[in-house]
């Protein structure tokens, strides 16, 4: 994984510092996108962890005790609106809510 980033990289800012792109080379290619993460926040304002994901998507299936097909979450409005049911039947009951959170502890930074 990393190796097929640096080709990347190097294919973006060109071997010597040159960048094919327009602009601030890596910058202009997207490869600096900040990413958002999300996790439950209990009834007492502590946030659990073993829920944080990228989206609130995920740490709605992380919630649920039974599967949602992904690619049926993205194209069906039905099936999302059940999943949406569920998800906040679980939050309710529990008292929790999705929040957005920092970076998880253990993951890497990316370099500028």
């Amino acid at each position: 994984m990393v190796s097929f980033l640096m080709r990347r990289v190097q294919r973006v800012t060109g071997g010597n510092g040159e960048s094919s792109y327009p602009g601030s080379g890596i910058f202009a290619a997207g490869l600096d996108a900040v990413t958002t993460f999300w996790t439950i926040k209990d009834s007492t304002g502590r946030h659990l962890p073993h829920f944080t994901a990228t989206s609130r998507l995920e740490v709605g299936r992380k919630v649920l005790s039974i599967y949602f097909d992904v690619f049926r979450l993205q194209v069906s409005a039905s099936y999302r609106q059940t999943f949406e049911r569920a998800v906040l039947k679980v939050l309710e009951r529990q008292g929790w809510q999705i929040v957005r959170t920092g970076r998880p502890r253990g993951s890497r930074a990316q370099a500028p």
